[in-house]
Formats: structure tokens, C-alpha cells, sequence
């Protein structure tokens, strides 16, 4: 396959360089410099001929019009090739290769009027694959799921679920996916969650739950480990109050199984109009879910500041708390707090000038003035250097246009101090930052 993807872009290249145009049908053909398929050529140009055109799936991985793969596990490619009939038919050619002549062996009438996306998966671990394919269908049913098997020359559909979302996850860990399916069935109702599991050939849901958001407002889905002992799939949406929530889901012997511990425990208010989803924030392949938590004003004058408490969840359900961060959406950075910091905490953040702006740590002391922590800076613009060595600024991350640096407070020693070491490897710079209202936080 990657043999005729480079032959293709030769193709097209030489083609452009001499000035040609190409059509629809022709930049989606299969170059013809490899003799090896010039009969799959002749074979697709004669199915051209009874007056279908190409379909390209439109999105997904897989987007290209004939694709090669064994269906069957025979050691051999079949082609599977995507049309459309002039009446708005979708058909799906699976050609089968004997002695080096391509034939076709099976027609698929499509469910829709277009393919959506295009994948293939062993579901049973038997050796083939399934050949999952998602059709538009219509506004009101936006996406029919099709799955076909593909066996002793015929295809034959095993699987139909109307859903506006999939995706293939190892739930029970036993290394085959399941067949996770999320529909929405009106404005007002909450989203549903469908659940597949494939066994000897035969599909059977395994689950079913519906989630605490609708399908409109759904925003993410992470799968991973919880804890060393289980895995999980988690489902993120945004309340009608604007609060995000996170629903948990684990595979156990009965089937599909909701995590529970408490009506707010996976819930998450936004900062500054961010939403921060669970995340394996620290790499060490676990998931960490966030709660969001204001800390007191600093002075009246001061903008509100937040705090995200980190927590996983053990195999008994409960929640086990593992660090809390600051995070600093419009500079894109954030900073793991320690222990003593975490509560008796204010933080005030503030601009010097167009190009010096910092944020400052403070312990809260009862009938005292905030004892300062430590003050972080982002510099920008010409004399950036020049600012940070002018006040004895210690560098945590610098790049062709931007300075991070830090001050630590000349106070007494407490359980709170910390090293400026320590405070290099607690700060971290998330490079692509964040994206307004649809953010996940990334690790370093």
C-alpha cells in the first residue's frame, strides 16, 4: 500500500510539473505504474463504466476511494472499492485476487447516501477482519454503523446500530476491542451509551447507559487505566448550568458498569471559559480526573483564581487525591503546587507592562499580610533578556520569543519552601496551550 501511495504522488507531481489537469475520477485512480494491479485497474474501469462514479469516505483514517486489505485472513489482499450510482446509491465493491486477476466477489448496497468513515478491525480475534462502515443517512439521523463479514466470497451484515459517534476501546482488557457507540435522541434528552461486544463471530451489547449531558453538548472521550488493577472509558459534556461532567464507565463480568461516587464528584466548573478534561496528566499511565476550586480573593480589588484538585479513582470506586495545579491558560503553562501550599493558598496575577506580566503565590496567614511564595513572569518582546537579568530572574523555560522565569521570596523556612530545582521540575509548558471551552490539558 505505501508502494502505491508513493507512486501516486510521483504521478501527480510529474503531472503538474507538465502543466495537465486531473478530474475527480483521475486523482482518485490507482496510478498506473505499478504493473502489478494494472488488472484491478482494468476491473475498476469496467465497474466505471456501468455508470458509477468514485466516493471518497469522508473522514477517519481511511479516506481514499479503494482500499486494500485482507478481509478474510488468507494471507492476501481483497480490494474494497467505494461508489455512488447516479441515483445517489452508495455501493461497496469487495474485488478478490485469484492467480493475479481481480474479480469482483461481493456488492454492498449501503445503507446511505454517503460514507462517512471506513475501518477495519479483528472484533473476535479470529484472523479477519470486520469491516465497519458509517453512512449519512439523513439530518435527522445523521450516522447508520454498518458491520460486515467478509467469508467464502460473500459479505454478509452483522451489525446495524444507528449512532452519531463510535469508536473501537479495549474495555475488558483481553487485548480485542469493543464497539462503543454514543447517540443522541433530541435536544433535551441525554446522550446514550451502547456497548458491543464480539464472541465467535456473533455481536452482542454488552450495555447500555445513558449520560448526565446530551449528545449536542458532548466534548470528549478518553479511555485508559484508572488504577494499576482497572481500565475505564470516560465521557465529558457540559451541563445546562455550564458545569462540566464526567461520566466513568469500567467492564465488569455483568457488562457495562457506571462509576459513582457521589452526584458531583466528576463534575468541573469552567476557568475563564476553560473546561479541563481527565487526562494522564503526569504519564505515569494512569488517568486523572480534575476538580475545579476557587481560592479566596487576594484583595478586594483582585480577579478570582482557581486551583484544579487531581484525583483517580480506586478499584472500590473512591476517589484518591494526587496533586493540585495552577493552570495559566492565556500564558500556557502550569505549575504542580505542593502539599503545603494547597490550602491557606491566594494567588494574584496581574500585567507590569504590554510585554511583563506575573503571577504571584501567596500563604494566607490569620491577622497577617499574605506571605509571598514565589512570583512567576512571562517576558516578551526585544529586551525580555535584559528585564530577567536586570532583576535577578531565574530561567524555567525560555524559547525564540517568550521567557519564563521565577523569584522565590526571601522568607523564613517553612514546610511550604521550596527549592529553585524543585520549582523548575513543578513548572511545566504546554507548547500548544489550551483551546477555549474545548481544552484538554496535555502533559509536558
Amino acid at each position: 500500500m505505501r508502494r502505491w501511495i508513493r507512486l501516486l504522488a510521483l504521478a501527480l507531481a510529474v503531472c503538474m510539473l507538465a502543466g495537465c489537469g486531473l478530474s475527480y475520477e483521475e486523482l482518485y485512480s490507482l496510478p498506473r505504474a505499478s504493473e502489478d494491479y494494472y488488472d484491478l485497474q482494468n476491473t475498476l474501469n469496467g465497474i466505471l463504466a456501468e455508470g458509477l462514479n468514485y466516493l471518497a469516505p469522508a473522514s477517519g483514517p481511511r479516506r481514499e476511494p479503494v482500499q486494500l486489505t485482507d478481509l478474510d485472513g488468507d494471507g492476501q489482499d481483497e480490494a474494497v472499492a467505494f461508489f455512488r450510482s447516479s441515483a445517489g446509491e452508495v455501493k461497496v465493491y469487495i474485488l478478490s485476487r485469484n492467480e493475479g486477476i481481480f474479480t469482483t466477489a461481493a456488492v454492498i448496497d449501503g445503507a446511505g447516501t454517503a460514507v462517512s468513515s471506513v475501518e477495519y478491525a479483528d472484533m473476535d480475534g479470529s484472523g479477519s477482519m470486520e469491516l465497519l462502515i458509517a453512512y449519512q443517512v439523513s439530518e435527522s439521523l445523521p450516522q447508520a454503523l454498518q458491520v460486515y463479514r467478509y467469508a467464502g466470497g460473500e459479505a454478509a451484515s452483522v451489525l446495524t446500530a444507528s449512532c452519531s459517534r463510535y469508536g473501537l476501546y479495549d474495555l475488558d482488557s483481553d487485548v480485542l476491542p469493543e464497539l462503543v457507540c454514543l447517540t443522541g435522541s433530541g435536544v433535551d434528552s441525554p446522550a446514550v451509551l451502547e456497548v458491543y461486544d464480539c464472541d465467535g463471530g456473533e455481536f452482542h451489547r454488552v450495555g447500555e447507559q445513558r449520560l448526565r449531558f446530551t449528545y449536542e453538548n458532548y466534548r470528549q472521550t478518553l479511555q485508559g487505566r484508572l488504577s494499576e488493577e482497572q481500565n475505564g472509558i470516560l465521557f465529558s459534556g457540559v451541563s445546562p448550568e455550564g458545569m462540566l461532567l464526567t461520566d466513568v464507565f469500567t467492564m465488569t463480568e455483568d457488562g457495562l458498569s457506571a462509576v459513582s461516587t457521589g452526584e458531583d464528584a466528576f463534575s468541573a466548573a469552567p476557568i475563564h471559559s476553560y473546561y479541563v478534561y481527565p487526562v494522564d496528566l503526569d504519564g505515569d499511565g494512569l488517568i486523572e480526573i480534575p476538580r475545579t476550586r476557587q481560592l479566596p480573593a487576594y484583595d478586594s480589588g483582585s480577579a478570582a483564581q482557581w486551583v484544579i484538585d487531581w484525583f483517580r479513582l480506586e478499584p472500590d470506586g473512591t476517589c484518591r487525591d494526587v496533586f493540585t495545579t495552577y493552570q495559566n491558560f492565556s500564558e500556557n503553562w502550569y505549575l504542580q503546587l505542593l502539599d503545603a501550599w494547597k490550602e491557606n493558598l491566594t494567588i494574584k496575577a496581574g500585567d507590569e507592562s504590554p510585554t511583563v506580566s506575573t503571577v504571584t503565590l501567596y500563604q494566607l496567614r490569620k491577622g497577617d499580610m499574605p506571605q509571598e511564595i514565589l512570583t512567576i513572569y512571562t517576558l516578551r518582546g526585544a529586551q525580555r533578556q535584559t528585564y530577567a537579568a536586570e532583576h535577578n530572574l531565574i530561567t524555567l523555560f525560555s524559547d525564540s520569543e517568550t521567557i519564563f522565569a521565577v523569584t522565590l521570596a526571601a522568607a523564613e523556612v517553612w514546610e511550604g519552601t521550596a527549592t529553585l530545582a524543585e520549582i523548575a521540575e513543578m513548572f511545566h509548558y504546554t507548547r500548544g496551550g489550551w483551546d477555549r471551552e474545548t481544552t484538554t490539558i496535555g502533559q509536558n
